[in-house]
């Protein structure tokens, strides 16, 4: 049971730690699990840039009045998505006109899913690296990444796209985070 037991609070300890969520690689798979679902305005494609593939979302408009384009990709599953923990979003990108990029989180008492922004940016007509950070603040069953581009014209180019979850400033670390026993020997104390 001690042995278990162990096993058990080592895997916890160690799903606190930075994660890859989601890199994408648009050459391999197609748009990556990206959509753009026909409730937002905006059109997504995939685009040969240098001969490499990128993701190419437009703008477009949605009630005659709404300007922008968005797309989101599908939840990472087998994640827990906890209060405190800081999602990072990493692309490279280019473009025209405002960028935005964050997660949609969806909580346990509601189906309505919230923005949690991560940051605006004015794109340029060149390739640059953009980070973006999104702390929780309560655990949520689901958290989707989006990318938005505003206003009426604006593009964005897509060449590649990371997400990870970041260590907590609250989460514990084991000093040895392999703990061997052998079968009918103590368990010795875990030192954090």
């Amino acid at each position: 049971m001690k042995k278990m037991l162990c096993v058990f609070l080592l895997a916890a300890v160690a799903g606190l730690f930075a994660r890859e969520l989601k890199k994408d690689n648009y050459a391999k798979k197609g748009t990556c699990s990206w959509q753009a679902p026909s409730y937002w305005a905006g059109k997504l494609s995939l685009k040969d840039v240098d001969g490499k593939k990128c993701l190419y979302l437009e703008s477009g408009v949605r009630n005659k009045n709404e300007f922008f384009g968005r797309a989101l990709a599908t939840n990472v599953r087998g994640v827990s998505y906890y209060p405190g923990m800081k999602i990072r979003i990493k692309l490279t990108a280019k473009g025209t006109g405002e960028f935005s990029s964050g997660i949609l989180v969806y909580s346990f008492s509601s189906g309505v899913p919230q923005y949690n922004v991560g940051g605006k940016v004015q794109l340029t007509g060149e390739f640059k690296d953009y980070e973006f950070t999104c702390t929780l603040k309560e655990q949520h069953r689901m958290v989707l990444p989006y990318l938005e581009i505003r206003p009426q014209g604006g593009n964005l180019t897509v060449s590649s796209f990371h997400m990870e979850s970041l260590e907590s400033k609250n989460s514990l670390k084991a000093e040895n985070t392999i703990l061997i026993v052998e079968s009918g020997k103590k368990v010795p104390a875990i030192t954090f």
